[in-house]
């Protein structure tokens, strides 16, 4: 059996990105869930942060987040997939395999289940042109609730969770 694996978040620490990993790796961590504006707020922008994060050692086990997702419609709904596609391809330049997805609670999306779960299925195919293999062998335990299911389909993405590969 192997060890557990830790991750921690890099939005639940001050400082820069450069002081966050090295209290990250000096705590024992190995693994990051690394939040969007410690990649985009380093003054030698985005690919300063990526090289940083790579000589640091650490792993992105997870990219922060495309917050307020699903239930929308129109220009909110359109807003929010090219938000998701932009987070995709930041998670390949990263080598990141998550993207943690939190759920609409703005007053303008549909509390509707299966409009919802509409939604995360188009997320879940966004992420389908980076995926290398089916879906299903890289989302082993998770149980994929009824309404998100779409038959043809292998897996489709976790509640909170889309896994791009």
């Amino acid at each position: 059996m192997s060890a557990p694996q830790f991750s921690i978040s890099t939005l639940s620490l001050t400082g820069s990105l450069e002081q966050k990993l090295d209290a990250i790796k000096h705590a024992g961590f190995g693994s990051i869930e690394l939040g969007a504006l410690d990649l985009s707020g380093s003054g030698d922008g985005v690919s300063g942060s990526i090289e940083r994060i790579r000589n640091s050692g650490l792993r992105i086990s997870a990219l922060q987040e495309v917050k307020d997702f699903g239930g929308h419609s129109g220009r909110i709904l359109a807003y929010k997939l090219e938000l998701a596609k932009s987070y995709l391809r930041q998670m390949v330049r990263l080598g990141c395999r998550q993207l943690i997805v939190t759920p609409a609670t703005s007053t303008h999306a549909a509390p509707e289940p299966d409009r919802i779960a509409e939604d995360l299925r188009i997320l879940a195919t966004l992420a389908t042109p980076w995926a290398s293999g089916s879906l299903s062998n890289r989302c082993p335990g998770h149980r994929v609730p009824k309404a998100m299911q779409r038959p043809g389909t292998s897996c489709s993405a976790p509640a909170t969770r889309t896994s791009a590969w």
